[in-house]
């Protein structure tokens, strides 16, 4: 079982790396950043990073490939092969509207599998020519049925958004009905807050969980045993970052899309999603507080 996290963006580099390397004290070696622009540019964080720590691997976690040209992402993923090998990982997924170029661009499923397509394809050509095409990999995020077959058989890793046992059931039996294909490796990314009391969550975690959620299709939402009015609110969240956590039940979706509560729970929880399925070949840790607590970090980890 592989074990990553997430490095927080709004950290800056000389604190990013410092987290690195304390977690690699730690023993973990695979790290994904979020692409955000214009908030950040995960590649210069990972370029920073690389450089200074040896034995790890650093993902996009996730960039579009609506963010940039295709050239721009191209010359950028090659570069990073060529002086970084298998350490880099591309991670690709839908990413947010409001960050495309084209304010008019139209979030559509085949545009994203087409660019996707288009892109891996001649990053590969590229590559080929220095017969490094083998150091190559990249991941597909995402939750949706479609996303989830796309990333099963075409990437080598599928990021799961989601820390829930509704959508790892889904995943697990989208997995599964693909018996004799080759089939990527699945890694849980998991949003986590350590917390006394589950309803003292941050902002931060439920800007993150909010637009999971809402963005998730009716269908995805019904599996979760939601009402119909529960529904509803979920969809009628803003997709602008909100300043209150709201009141009422519509704050439990944290509590199913990520992993909240003190750390025996949060262990208890994590060990309950692998006796769910056994595709999980690794999770990932978005960690949202306490993450220069590095006892708490060992803690949680050594009850993993």
């Amino acid at each position: 079982m592989k074990i990553g996290f997430s490095i927080p963006i709004s950290e800056n580099n000389k604190n990013q790396l410092h987290y690195v390397k304390n977690l690699n004290d730690l023993g973990i070696e695979q790290f994904w950043i979020g692409d955000n622009p214009p908030v950040n540019n995960a590649f210069l964080t990972i370029e920073h990073i690389l450089s200074r720590i040896e034995k790890i691997t650093l993902g996009t976690g996730i960039t579009s490939p609506f963010y940039y040209s295709k050239q721009t992402l191209v010359g950028t993923v090659e570069y990073f092969i060529k002086n970084y090998g298998k350490r880099f990982i591309l991670g690709l997924g839908f990413g947010k509207k409001k960050s495309f170029f084209d304010s008019n661009e139209r979030l559509d499923f085949r545009k994203f599998q087409s660019y996707t397509h288009e892109l891996v394809e001649t990053v590969r050509h590229r590559l080929q020519k220095n017969n490094l095409q083998d150091s190559f990999s990249y991941a597909i995020g995402g939750l949706g049925n479609s996303i989830s077959k796309f990333a099963i058989l075409n990437a080598d890793i599928f990021l799961v958004n989601s820390a829930s046992k509704y959508d790892l059931k889904r995943i697990n039996k989208i997995f599964n009905s693909f018996d004799d294909k080759k089939k990527s490796q699945v890694f849980l990314y998991c949003m986590m807050e350590i917390r006394e009391k589950k309803e003292n969550i941050s902002l931060k975690l439920w800007n993150i969980v909010k637009d999971i959620a809402r963005n998730s299709s009716l269908n995805i939402l019904e599996e979760h045993n939601y009402s119909q009015s529960m529904i509803e609110k979920i969809k009628q969240l803003p997709p602008e970052y909100m300043f209150k956590i709201p009141e009422g039940e519509v704050v439990h979706i944290v509590n199913d899309f990520a992993l909240v509560g003190k750390i025996d729970e949060l262990a208890e929880k994590v060990s309950n999603l692998m006796k769910t399925s056994k595709i999980i070949d690794g999770l990932i840790f978005g960690w949202t507080n306490e993450i220069y607590d590095y006892k708490k970090i060992a803690d949680f980890l050594e009850l993993l």
